[in-house]
C-alpha cells in the first residue's frame, strides 16, 4: 500500500475549490490514520478528483482534518514570563486601557458551503464526454453575499458510461457572461455563444451552438478540445441551476422581470453576432 501525500491531499481539497486546510493540518491528518483510514481517505479523495463526493462526505473529512490537527497540537506546559511593570510615580498621568484592535470581519470558511451548492448539481452524459453542471461561488468576489455562478467540467470518456474525471476541463462563468449563458440556454441569444480567455493561461473557450434539437457544447483548453451534445430534457436542470444563480445576484426581480432582461440581452447578443451586410 502506497502512502497517502499530505500535500497530495491537500492539492485535491485545493483543485476542487475547497478551501483546504493548512499544510500542517493535512499532515497531522495523514499520520493519525490507521490502514483502514487510509485507504478510506484514499478512496474519498479519489471521489473528489471525479467530482462526485456528497456534501456531507466533504463536510465531515474537513472536520476530521482539522480535529485530528487540534489533537496533534501542543499543550503549553510552561507558564508564560511575565514582565514586571514600572509603578507609576505620583506625578505620572494615568494611561487609559488599550482599546481592543478592531479587525476587519473575516468572512467563514466556505467550503462546506462549497460543497454543499456542488452537490446539488447534475451530470449529463454522451458517447465521447460527460458534464457536470453545478452552482459554484465566484472566485473573484469572496465575502460578496451575491456570489453565485455556474460552473461545467468536461471529462473525456474511457469506455462507454465510464469517463476520466482526472483529465476533466472546468470552466466557471463570470459575473458578465452569466445573463449571457441565460439567455442562450433560454433560447434569446440566437444560434452561438462563444467565451474566451478563461483559466491561468487564458487558453480556455467554450462554444455553445443550437444545432437542431440538441445544444452542442465544445471545451477547449490549449490543444485539448471536449464536445458533447445536450438534449431538452438534459437542457431543462442547466436552465434551473443558471436562473438560481441569475436570481441571486438579483433578488429584487421577479421571474417575469428576469426573463425579460435575459430576452433583451440575448437580442443584443445575437444582433451583435450576425454579420453586417
Amino acid at each position: 500500500m502506497t502512502a497517502l501525500s499530505h500535500k497530495w491531499l491537500r492539492q485535491v481539497l485545493t483543485d476542487r475549490g475547497v478551501k483546504a486546510p493548512s499544510d500542517a493540518a493535512c499532515a497531522a491528518f495523514v499520520k493519525s490514520l490507521d490502514p483502514a483510514g487510509l485507504e478510506q481517505a484514499r478512496a474519498f479523495l479519489n471521489a473528489v478528483t471525479k467530482g462526485v463526493e456528497s456534501t456531507d462526505g466533504m463536510t465531515a473529512f474537513l472536520a476530521s482534518i482539522n480535529a485530528a490537527h487540534r489533537e496533534a497540537a501542543p499543550v503549553a506546559t510552561e507558564p508564560l514570563p511575565v514582565r514586571a511593570l514600572p509603578l507609576p510615580s505620583r506625578n505620572s498621568r494615568s494611561v487609559p486601557p488599550a482599546s481592543p484592535v478592531k479587525r476587519k470581519a473575516v468572512p467563514a470558511a466556505d467550503s462546506a458551503e462549497r460543497a454543499a451548492l456542488r452537490d446539488q448539481g447534475m451530470h449529463i452524459y454522451a458517447g465521447k464526454a460527460a458534464m457536470k453542471i453545478e452552482l459554484d461561488m465566484l472566485r473573484a468576489a469572496e465575502g460578496d453575499p451575491s456570489r453565485l455562478t455556474v460552473q461545467i467540467e468536461l471529462a473525456p470518456a474511457m469506455a462507454p458510461r465510464s469517463f476520466d474525471w482526472e483529465q476533466k476541463i472546468p470552466f466557471q462563468f463570470t459575473r458578465r457572461e452569466l445573463p449571457l449563458l441565460g439567455a442562450m440556454l433560454m433560447g434569446y441569444a440566437g444560434g452561438s455563444l462563444v467565451l474566451t480567455n478563461h483559466g491561468p493561461d487564458h487558453d480556455k473557450r467554450l462554444e455553445l451552438h443550437q444545432q437542431g434539437n440538441v445544444l452542442f457544447v465544445k471545451l477547449r483548453q490549449g490543444t485539448k478540445t471536449l464536445a458533447m451534445p445536450v438534449e431538452a430534457a438534459d437542457l431543462f436542470g442547466w436552465v434551473a441551476i443558471t436562473i438560481t444563480a441569475l436570481k441571486n445576484h438579483h433578488q429584487a426581480l421577479d421571474s417575469g422581470a428576469l426573463f425579460e432582461i435575459l430576452k433583451r440581452t440575448g437580442a443584443m447578443h445575437a444582433a451583435a453576432s450576425t454579420p453586417k451586410p
